[in-house]
C-alpha cells in the first residue's frame, strides 16, 4: 500500500503514463479504480488498485487503525511515536495488486515504478515486512531501521486527530492573544497557498515558492495551529489544487484582515472593499521569520466589546445580503433594484465605512449594480464575519463558518 496526505489520483495516472504509455486503465464513474502497466520482456505485468470510497468513506478512520495495528506488532524505534501519530492524519491510498507477487525486497524491476508513485505523493510504503519511506528505505519492521529513511514532511508537522481532539478542550474558548496570531499566520499560508494557482507560471517558479512557505511555515512553528484540511491544500502541488478549494481558500484572507485589526495590525477596509494583500501581508510579519515570531510573542487583542460590535454589525448586514439575494436573482439589477438595496441596507451601522468609522451613511460605491457584486459583497462579509465570530468564540476555525451561514 502506498499511503499519502495528498488526494492525488491523477497525479498517480500521470506517473504510470511516464513509465509505460501503454498503462490500461479502468474507470468507474469518472474515477479510475484499476490501472494496469503491460509486461514487457524484462519486466513482469504491474497493476495498481485505486478506491476512492474507501480513503473518502465512513470505514476510513477504522481501516487507518488497523493500519496502526500492524505498525504496533514492529519493534520499537525512536521514530515509532511519530509514526504512529502520523498515520492518523493520512488521506490518500492506492495499492498493488496481490495477485502481481511484488518483491519490494528483490531485484523486482516494478519496484521502481512504486517507488517513483511513492515519491510523487511523499508517501509511505506500507508491506507485509514493515514501512517504507518514498524510496524504500525501513522505517518500521522487522528488519533493522535505515538510519537515512525520512517521514513524509506532513507526517512530523501535521496534527493527528488524537492532538486536535487532546486541543478540543481548550478551543472551546476565546483564543489567547498567541494563537490569534498564530491563527492569522496559518490564514495567511493558506490564502498566500490559494494565490499561487493564479499566478503565470512563465514568469514564477510557483512549486518553489509551495516550498518556501513550507519551510517558512515549520521555522516559525506554526504546524498545530493548521487544520487537516489546510494541511492537505497547503500539501498539494500547484496546479491540482481543485478549483473550489482554491477558491475558498482564497477568500480566508478576508478574514485576516479581521484578526490582523483585532491585533492592532490593520484597518478592516469598507464593507465591498477587498483587502490589498501587499498591505495585509507586512502588516503581520508574512514570510519574514523575525516579524512573525514578534507577532506571536508581543501579541495584544482589542477589548471584546471593540469586537462584539463588528461581529454583530456584520451579522446583519450579511443577513441583509442574504435576504437581498434570495429576492433580486437577476443578474443585472435595475435603477430602481439598486435604490432599493440602499434603502434596505440603509440603517445598518457603517455600511461601506472601516470598521473604525463613526458615520452612517452608506458610501455610494456600495450601490452593486449586478447580482454578482452583491454576491462578492456578500463573501467578503461571510468571512470577515467568521473571524470575528472566532476571535469571540474560540474553537476550531473552519467549524465556524457553517453556523454562521
Amino acid at each position: 500500500m502506498i499511503l499519502s496526505y495528498r488526494v492525488d489520483p491523477d497525479g498517480v495516472l500521470d506517473v504510470l503514463g511516464r513509465v509505460s504509455p501503454d498503462v490500461v486503465v479502468s474507470y468507474e464513474g469518472t474515477t479510475w479504480v484499476r490501472a494496469d502497466v503491460p509486461a514487457t520482456p524484462d519486466r513482469p505485468r504491474l497493476t495498481m488498485l485505486h478506491d476512492p470510497e474507501l480513503y473518502s468513506g465512513p470505514d476510513w478512520p477504522r481501516h487507518l487503525l488497523e493500519i496502526r495495528d500492524r505498525l504496533a506488532a514492529f519493534p520499537p524505534t525512536p521514530q515509532r511515536a511519530t509514526i504512529m501519530r502520523g498515520v492518523a492524519g493520512l488521506q490518500f491510498m492506492v495499492s498493488v495488486d496481490p495477485a502481481c507477487l511484488l518483491d519490494l525486497d528483490g531485484p523486482d524491476p516494478r519496484a521502481s515504478i512504486v517507488y517513483a508513485v511513492a515519491d510523487h505523493l511523499d508517501a509511505f510504503v506500507l508491506t507485509g515486512s514493515g514501512l517504507r519511506d518514498r524510496v524504500g528505505r525501513v522505517l518500521l519492521g522487522h528488519g533493522r531501521p535505515d538510519p537515512g529513511a525520512v517521514l513524509p514532511h506532513a507526517a512530523s508537522v501535521m496534527p493527528s486527530s488524537e492532538m486536535l481532539a487532546d486541543r478540543s478542550a481548550l478551543e472551546d474558548q476565546p483564543p489567547s492573544p498567541d494563537r490569534v496570531a498564530r491563527r492569522a499566520l496559518a490564514l495567511a499560508a493558506l490564502s498566500s497557498r490559494a494565490f499561487l494557482e493564479q499566478m503565470d507560471r512563465t514568469t514564477v517558479d510557483v512549486e518553489m515558492e509551495r516550498v518556501k512557505l513550507h519551510a517558512w511555515v515549520d521555522a516559525v512553528g506554526i504546524g498545530d495551529e493548521i487544520e487537516p484540511d489546510e494541511w492537505q491544500i497547503l500539501q498539494t502541488r500547484v496546479g491540482l489544487l481543485d478549483e473550489r478549494r482554491a477558491v475558498d481558500a482564497a477568500w480566508r484572507f478576508e478574514g485576516l484582515t479581521v484578526l490582523a485589526w483585532a491585533l492592532g495590525r490593520a484597518e478592516v477596509p469598507p464593507d465591498h472593499q477587498l483587502v490589498e494583500a501587499t498591505r495585509l501581508f507586512p502588516s503581520i510579519g508574512f514570510l519574514d521569520f523575525d516579524a512573525s515570531l514578534r507577532l506571536i510573542s508581543e501579541a495584544e487583542v482589542r477589548d471584546d466589546a471593540e469586537i462584539e460590535l463588528l461581529r454583530d454589525r456584520l451579522a446583519l448586514l450579511h443577513a441583509r445580503l442574504r435576504e437581498l439575494r434570495m429576492v433580486k436573482r437577476q443578474k443585472a439589477f435595475s435603477r430602481a433594484a439598486r435604490a432599493a438595496m440602499v434603502e434596505q441596507l440603509g440603517d445598518v451601522p457603517n455600511v461601506g465605512e472601516p470598521a473604525s468609522a463613526t458615520a452612517v451613511a452608506i458610501d455610494p460605491a456600495f450601490g452593486a449594480s449586478t447580482a454578482e457584486e452583491v454576491h462578492q459583497i456578500e463573501n467578503i462579509v461571510l468571512e470577515r464575519l467568521v473571524a470575528a465570530e472566532w476571535l469571540l468564540e474560540g474553537g476550531r476555525y473552519s467549524q465556524v463558518g457553517p453556523l454562521i451561514a
